[in-house]
């Protein structure tokens, strides 16, 4: 003791001078203290060992954590408040979510490098049950708008990683400290390890570069594993948690970010913005027009303007009438566009008066149903883009008066059996942006002109876009392609029709291909335009993918989706573009639904974004892969356990552990393929011929002539993969419903694909964790604490195994990393 406190001392952590004092003061054995001490013999006797003494090889470069930050830290909370009597935490009697905090640590083996926390008080979005019992958990979504920063750290000053395969990462610590805490100290409510960096030669030696976004990572209850760092442990607050708490955060390298910043310096400020004007405007209250009429007076109906109009529509005529008036002969809507107007955001000036000799009494609940139609650019056919309902009246009998901006949405009204009201649209889907503006006034002798949208006049709330929707909104906006002006889609489409129209008859024109009377059947009521082909495909934006489960594969394996975009036949020899644009873009399934079927794995990750080019061609190539490993649990139960070979063979992803592949179409004409595929999968390894000849013709042509042929063979378990795509404008959680589309499966086994589609025998994959745990955790099952923490660490160990696995055999074969 004496030679290692006055000779060595500079060789010791005081981490773990503090772990060795909590573990004598825990009554644990004064000979596991050596233990210990994470530096090894060699660096504790310096660069010459005594004779006999354990040293390791030479050292190797360790790297240096490039400078990164952390922003839009998002945590999502299940916490379970009821149990009080068990968890006699006087805390929870007045919860307050504004009182979490989440601190932010850069690890390395068991160091602690360097933490932050945030400092802002949370936005927080509260989600309950409908049915609340004794046993409710509620969810609490909160989203900080803190940004930490961290510098750049040189490992070589910190040899306190447990072996060479130890990986910088980044824990994140859920800590809640209310302002009134009566003495009590912050409580941990859980804790999760994020591998945020990839490894990356930079000249002579390695860096270790911030990755730019995480997957939702699941939060383990209690204290973070080895938490080294916390000089005072609060008590674990066991069952707090609940199973489904989550932490996303946005990881970017503070260089690039800089770098950005300084190219963005000075420049208009049309490009700092992604909009080039406000995409929507909250109602002014100041500009509420009074109440001045009732169902007895004559009211003034203006169309002022429908905002941004879907990629494909094209001129637009809105349409209607009035319902549950009282009376049958109201006369019916329709306007036609102010043709020096913009087309992606027309303008009418029309107005209609009612009741203008005060000779009627309208029914209070007067509904005013409106409608937009277009030419479908792809078709060239009349369509629907979407209807609006709008109560003319409120409920004491005034007219609704001020500027309405209505959302438009698909769908028929039912306006035969079922009784239309207000709400009956509400859960038809929404069109995309498109919104429809209209005022009921009363009446006055003179048009009043339509006021200025920036003002605030319209009641905007039923149209405030969300996030998806911005995103959109600012596209339409910087779109050069789509006509400036109506007139000029009025003279695209009669180019296209090979039309010859003269400037005067234009309108005239327009008004006749818009006549419903003339061009659709009687009694044939119209098709609305496509949603999933509302939004053309943008390379900068583009395309989200999923693959979300397998159905049909052998039981007992550990299986991952590995992906990548194969390019067509036009954009082969494109150049990659930067960030690793129209290149080979890639991805990997790690996270598991461990109530799914061994058989049919459901994976959980959300989902990736790829920029290809726009190809007919371009297809995803996807491949299962299975990892023949062994997990052993730590006997402490309080880290992940260690993953080895079945055998005693080399631990690897070779040709054996190729299940199956198949292929996804990406594009359908300019737009994303959107929908749910469900693709046969084929046995073994990826067959060269196939692939060239998908990359060059349609993939259903492709799996038919191949699979005729015999070159590629269906999985005899009748196997098959879903895969989720749509336009990346849409986020996981805004997107529309995805159609399903099934016509790459064999038609004529499309019955035996359905079968194993739908089968629900066999065992889940919580086996796989649960036969490594005891036969009491085993008998406990899914629910119990043991087995919720053991397949966190399962998880994160197999998975983390399985991705540098599959990067060193990418490497290997000549592929950039993943």
């Amino acid at each position: 003791m004496r030679e290692v406190l006055l000779g060595h001392v500079n060789h010791l952590f005081t981490a773990d001078i503090q772990r060795a004092w909590v573990h004598l003061r825990r009554g644990g054995l004064a000979a596991d203290v050596p233990g210990f001490n994470r530096l090894d013999t060699r660096w504790l006797y310096g660069p010459f060992p005594e004779e006999g003494a354990a040293h390791d090889p030479a050292p190797h470069d360790l790297g240096q954590i490039l400078s990164f930050g952390l922003k839009d830290v998002t945590l999502s909370l299940r916490l379970d408040l009821h149990k009080k009597d068990r968890l006699h935490l006087a805390w929870l009697e007045d919860f307050d979510p504004c009182a979490v905090s989440v601190i932010a640590s850069v690890v390395y083996g068991d160091v602690n490098l360097h933490s932050k926390s945030t400092l802002l008080k949370p936005s927080v979005q509260v989600r309950s049950p409908q049915r609340e019992t004794t046993t409710t958990r509620p969810e609490y979504r909160l989203h900080y708008s803190d940004i930490l920063h961290f510098h750049s750290l040189d490992l070589t000053d910190f040899r306190g990683a447990r072996s060479r395969r130890d990986r910088p990462a980044v824990v994140f610590q859920v800590v809640y400290s209310p302002e009134e805490n009566n003495g009590l100290a912050p409580v941990t409510l859980g804790w999760a390890r994020a591998h945020l960096f990839v490894e990356r030669r930079a000249g002579p030696g390695m860096v270790w570069a911030p990755t730019e976004l995480t997957s939702p990572i699941p939060i383990l209850p209690g204290q973070a594993q080895e938490a080294l760092w916390d000089h005072s442990p609060t008590p674990e607050p066991t069952g707090l948690l609940q199973r489904g708490s989550e932490i996303q955060v946005l990881a970017f390298d503070l260089t690039i970010e800089a770098q950005r910043s300084t190219q963005t310096e000075g420049s208009l400020s049309s490009e700092e913005s992604p909009f080039l004007y406000s995409p929507w405007i909250p109602h002014n209250p100041s500009l509420t027009v009074p109440h001045q009429s009732n169902v007895h007076q004559p009211l003034d109906l203006y169309i002022d303007s429908v905002h941004y109009v879907p990629d494909n529509a094209t001129v637009i005529k809105v349409t209607g009438h009035f319902l549950r008036s009282g009376f049958e002969n109201l006369p019916d809507i329709a306007a036609l566009p102010d043709l020096t107007s913009s087309a992606r955001s027309p303008e009418f000036h029309f107005r209609l008066t009612l009741n203008s000799g005060s000779q009627m009494t309208f029914d209070p609940s007067m509904l005013l149903l409106l409608r937009a139609h277009t030419l479908c650019a792809d078709t060239g056919e009349l369509r629907v883009v979407g209807n609006c309902i709008v109560p003319v009246f409120d409920n004491k009998g005034r007219l609704n008066t001020g500027g309405h901006q209505v959302r438009l949405r698909g769908g028929v009204s039912q306006e035969g059996d079922v009784p239309v009201t207000e709400s009956s649209l509400r859960y038809q889907p929404a069109v995309p942006c498109t919104s429809l503006l209209i005022r009921l006034l009363p009446h006055t002798s003179d048009c009043v002109p339509a006021p200025d949208y920036p003002g605030g006049f319209y009641f905007t709330d039923d149209a405030k876009p969300n996030r998806s929707e911005l995103g959109i909104i600012s596209t339409f906006q910087r779109d050069e392609a789509f006509p400036e002006t109506v007139r000029e889609m009025v003279k695209r489409l009669a180019e296209k029709e090979e039309a010859h129209v003269p400037p005067e008859q234009e309108m005239a024109w327009l008004e006749d291909r818009l006549d419903v009377m003339k061009r659709v059947p009687s009694h044939q009521p119209l098709a609305y335009l496509p949603v999933q082909r509302m939004v053309r495909y943008r390379q900068q934006t583009g395309v989200r993918t999923r693959v979300t489960q397998a159905f049909g594969l052998p039981d007992g394996l550990y299986v991952n989706a590995f992906s990548r975009v194969l390019k067509g036949s036009d954009t082969f020899r494109a150049p990659e573009l930067t960030r690793g644009w129209g290149g080979d873009e890639k991805f990997l399934t790690r996270h598991h639904d461990y109530s799914s079927l061994q058989r049919a794995p459901r994976w959980t990750d959300p989902s990736s974004v790829l920029h290809p080019y726009l190809d007919p061609h371009t297809v995803l190539l996807v491949q299962l892969f299975a990892l023949d490993a062994v997990y052993r649990p730590d006997p402490s139960g309080q880290r992940c356990g260690t993953v080895a070979a079945r055998t005693r063979g080399r631990l690897e992803l070779g040709s054996k552990s190729q299940l199956a592949w198949t292929v996804i179409p990406l594009f359908e004409g300019a737009c994303v393929s959107s929908g749910i595929h469900y693709a046969p999968l084929f046995q073994g390894s990826p067959d060269k011929g196939f692939l060239g000849s998908v990359i060059s013709c349609p993939v259903k042509e492709a799996v038919t002539g191949h699979l005729k042929s015999r070159q590629v063979k269906l999985l005899k378990s009748t196997a098959s993969v879903e895969v989720q795509v749509w336009d990346a404008h849409y986020l996981d959680d805004e997107r529309h419903d995805l159609p399903v589309m099934d016509n790459l499966l064999p038609t004529d086994q499309k019955k035996k694909f359905l079968k194993t589609r739908s089968s629900g025998s066999g065992k889940e994959m919580s086996q796989l964790v649960l036969r490594t745990l005891g036969r009491k955790s085993q008998r406990k099952g899914r629910s119990s604490t043991e087995y919720q923490r053991e397949e966190a660490f399962f998880e994160e160990a197999m998975g983390s195994t399985f991705y540098s696995l599959m990067e060193t055999a990418l490497m290997n074969a000549g592929y950039g990393p993943l």
